[in-house]
């Protein structure tokens, strides 16, 4: 069914906030500022909310957000950091369990290249951010006006079917078709398993070193809660003598999550700190192959129960 509510959320932690390094430093959230964006009546103005975390505790605030805004709305965020580098992560790590409305969201992002300039520089200070948590949430609904407006979203826009209908219906007829299907992010909180298919993007593969012994795929997941790993991509390097070395090859859906995964080099899996550096899809195809553990079947395993995760 259509979509009638967004949900503009920003938050600050008490460490680095650009859009690149939030959540790196695996700091605590101070505030975290949304309000409601009516798609059936874009001039209308919502109040913005604000929570001061370090007052109520993240469970609390994030509680609030649930709570307060309507059923079947989605997240709108500027970048992927928030959702996937920093509450995921500190939620895990607090025994927190989210709701469903943190695992969907709309990184308004995306549109950037149709404007002349970004919505947020990607170099803002600490102090900036703070003080400027407040502006953000205005210019992400200012955005999404505009988006609105000239036509690049609709309440259809986030209902596939309706979308691919019109698209295809326009086409037909010859008319521009100026919509951009929006992209909608999803935090996946499963590890699927799964025999890899050969062909691999170099630019998506991590090695994470430093790994305890005892370490599994499913705390490997844990160590990258948030970011979502391509099925069949936990690949644990094994010795010559078959024992596990402390090494695992990951291997990410995208890039820019890849990027996000190098972020969390030094952060603690127990009472270990992990580094975590590029890898070569040779190095990937290499333990794949050498791996007698991995199976061509498809095994959904949810990991929310493993062992427990800190930083």
């Amino acid at each position: 069914m259509p979509l009638r509510y967004l949900v503009p959320l920003a938050l600050r932690t008490s460490g680095a906030n650009t859009i690149k390094e939030q959540g790196s430093d695996c700091s605590p959230v101070k505030l975290i500022s949304y309000t409601i964006f009516d798609l059936k009546n874009i001039s209308k103005k919502s109040v913005v909310e604000e929570i001061h975390v370090n007052v109520n505790g993240l469970q609390l605030a994030l509680d609030k957000i649930e709570n307060f805004i309507p059923d079947g709305s989605l997240l709108v965020t500027y970048g992927i950091t928030a959702i996937r580098q920093v509450i995921h992560p500190l939620a895990l790590r607090n025994s927190i369990n989210l709701g469903e409305i943190f695992y969907k969201f709309f990184n308004i992002a995306q549109f950037d290249d149709i404007f002349i300039k970004p919505l947020m520089p990607s170099s803002t200070t600490t102090n900036d951010c703070c003080n400027n948590l407040n502006e953000e949430i205005c210019a992400i609904c200012e955005r999404l006006c505009d988006l609105v407006t000239n036509g690049y979203l609709s309440e259809d826009s986030f209902d596939l079917n309706k979308a691919n209908h019109l698209i295809k219906e326009k086409f037909i007829k010859g008319e521009n078709v100026n919509e951009l299907r929006p992209y909608i992010d999803e935090v996946r909180v499963e590890l699927q398993n799964g025999l890899c298919e050969t062909e691999v993007d170099p630019s998506v593969i991590v090695r994470a070193r430093g790994l305890p012994w005892q370490a599994t795929d499913l705390d490997v997941a844990q160590f990258f809660i948030g970011l979502n790993i391509a099925p069949g991509g936990v690949a644990l390097c094994l010795s010559a003598e078959g024992r596990r070395n402390g090494e695992a090859l990951v291997r990410f859906e995208t890039n820019e999550q890849r990027e996000l995964a190098l972020k969390r080099n030094r952060h603690f899996l127990n009472n270990r700190y992990i580094e975590v550096y590029r890898a070569t899809k040779e190095d990937f195809l290499q333990v794949i192959a050498s791996s007698s553990s991995l199976v061509p079947l498809l095994v959904i395993s949810d990991f929310t129960d493993s062992a427990s995760y800190k930083e």
